[in-house]
């Protein structure tokens, strides 16, 4: 029981994780996109390390909603998006913490209750 609890924390760690390096992709995205101004030149990614010159000819950004949908958005529609995001990953990562801190406490029940039997034992 004891290392089934282990690798469930290990796997919550590592969502845990997970949830952390998506909100520092995004805090740098909003990062990028505050600074992006019209009629500015970017280097943008096409792929592969491979980038191009390009140049900002519109203060709307355009967004994939899912299913190869591109919607137009504002600055501040995008911004706003994103905060929003951050704020979900936050509550995710609340959970998962609490997750681990349950796994944790049983673990330490766990730990317990074997000190008993093995005390148990030694007595008889």
């Amino acid at each position: 029981m004891d290392h089934l609890i282990q690798q469930k924390i290990s796997q919550a760690q590592e969502e845990f994780e997970f949830f952390g390096r998506q909100k520092s992709e995004i805090f740098a995205l909003i990062e990028t996109m505050s600074a992006v101004k019209l009629n500015e030149t970017l280097n943008s990614p096409l792929g592969g390390g491979i980038y191009f010159k390009s140049r900002v000819v519109s203060d709307k950004f355009l967004l994939n909603v899912g299913a190869g949908n591109i919607v137009e958005k504002t600055k501040n529609e995008v911004l706003d998006l994103l905060k929003r995001r951050i704020g979900e990953i936050e509550k995710s990562e609340q959970l998962k913490l609490s997750e681990i801190n349950d796994l944790n406490s049983k673990i330490i029940e766990f730990q317990k209750k074997l000190k008993a039997e093995q005390a148990k034992k030694q007595n008889v």
